[in-house]
């Protein structure tokens, strides 16, 4: 019969344990607290419940069988038939007590276990460099570390030149031991035990005091290009960045497109494609393309009133006036300006990053700033015979807004002020 090891230095075994309530003691020291004892011991009771003790009715019942059965045996007497049949109970209440001790060892031997694990779990934490996946899933930091308690422990650099976190090299293996009895929290590879490779440590756990030659701090982890180059990206991938380079690009095709209008002899087309940008500025994610029939919305609003322009110029031809061109255009502006407020925030935010990280010259370099539109205003001259046409005060504010036209010539401008000049007389201005 195999003998179980006993635990401790009294040997005591794990049905004992069980028995005299010494296991929650064992637990207890094993597995850091009596929480952590109450805990695997509850795990154990819930998963391996004890088998059943005997039932004496049970054994009752089969000596009574067993009885009977050596009575109908010719020539058997019922003191034989008696004690040939004390053996059949006697087998079921050994077989049960075996199995009841079978089941509390069981129990106790995963309560050990669970107890050990519950240790490892919740007083002892690993460490392994974090990941670039992982550093910018944590804010884009430029070092740091992940602990096996599933926390991300930040190394990077702070403002003012002051360092978190910085790669340092064992002198020796046995730099190595003193050091961890130390830092009992960290696991190390036998490459950094040995020196051969670094160990990434918050600045204050670098140096032992007592024995400040055990480690030698051997590279800044704050990589200035790494730094940058993290910087940068969170920048450029910054969802803000992206609208604004959208809304830009509309913008510029709205304002040349409306100068546009002016130069060609079917400015419907300049037209055409002026509303189709000031449509994507008001709906980036409308899958219209240009020369396609646009799907107004039917609510009233500035998309579909311009959908409805842009349909009719599709089907129709045609082109805008003055006033309708200059409307979409400043529409399209005043929207422009609206929306580059995020922008604005987002210069800030990384400003004062750059600030901080030293990075404030070479942020400069690809910062983008809302652009400044010299938004123009552009018309038809009308000919020399309508400007001749004109007259009294109404005459004079048309003769006004076409003189500030910047696309008309010198002299046409010198024939429009010639003309303002002639109503004031005729007015006595």
């Amino acid at each position: 019969m195999a003998h179980e090891i006993g635990h401790g230095a009294s040997g005591t075994t794990s049905q004992g344990l069980g028995q005299n309530g010494a296991l929650r003691n064992i637990l207890t020291q094993t597995s850091g607290s009596g929480a952590n004892a109450d805990n695997a011991i509850a795990f154990a009771n819930q998963f391996s419940p004890l088998a059943p003790k005997a039932d004496p009715w049970e054994a009752a019942f089969q000596f009574f069988a067993e009885m009977g059965k050596q009575a109908s045996v010719p020539g058997s007497t019922a003191l034989g038939a008696g004690v040939s049949s004390l053996q059949v109970p006697m087998n079921y209440l050994n077989a049960k007590k075996k199995e009841r001790r079978d089941s509390e060892a069981a129990r106790t031997q995963m309560a050990l276990t669970v107890g050990a694990g519950l240790k490892d779990s919740t007083g002892k934490i690993t460490y392994r460099p974090a990941t670039p996946a992982e550093l910018l899933k944590y804010g884009g930091k430029a070092a740091g570390q992940m602990g096996s308690d599933g926390k991300f422990y930040d190394l990077s650099p702070t403002s003012g030149g002051a360092t978190k976190g910085q790669l340092f090299t064992f002198t020796s293996p046995e730099a190595a031991k003193t050091w961890l009895k130390a830092n009992p929290t960290y696991e190390l590879t036998e490459d950094q035990k040995n020196g051969t490779a670094s160990i990434l440590l918050p600045q204050s756990m670098g140096i032992i005091p007592a024995n400040s030659s055990i480690l030698t701090e051997s590279l800044k982890p704050a990589d200035p290009e790494t730094v940058y180059k993290n910087f940068r990206t969170n920048y450029t991938k910054d969802a803000a960045y992206k609208m604004y380079n959208d809304l830009k690009a509309n913008m510029d095709a709205v304002n040349t497109n409306y100068e546009l209008a002016y130069e060609l002899e079917l400015p419907g087309v300049a037209d055409m494609s002026m509303i189709f940008a000031y449509m994507k500025m008001l709906d980036p994610t409308s899958v219209v393309r240009e020369g396609e029939q646009a799907q107004a919305r039917g609510t009233g609003d500035a998309f579909t009133t311009a959908a409805n322009l842009y349909n009719k110029l599709l089907k129709d031809g045609g082109s805008l006036q003055d006033a309708q061109r200059r409307s979409f255009r400043n529409a399209a502006f005043r929207l422009y300006e609206q929306k580059t407020i995020g922008l604005d925030d987002l210069n800030t935010r990384f400003g004062k990053e750059a600030e901080a990280r030293d990075l404030v010259e070479r942020f400069d370099l690809y910062k983008i700033t809302p652009k400044v539109y010299d938004l123009k205003v552009f018309g038809e001259y009308p000919g020399d015979a309508d400007i001749d046409a004109l007259t009294g005060s109404s005459g004079l504010t048309t003769l006004s807004i076409i003189a500030q036209y910047d696309n008309i010539n010198a002299n046409q401008l010198a024939k429009i002020n010639q003309r303002i000049a002639q109503i004031e007389i005729d007015l006595e201005l």
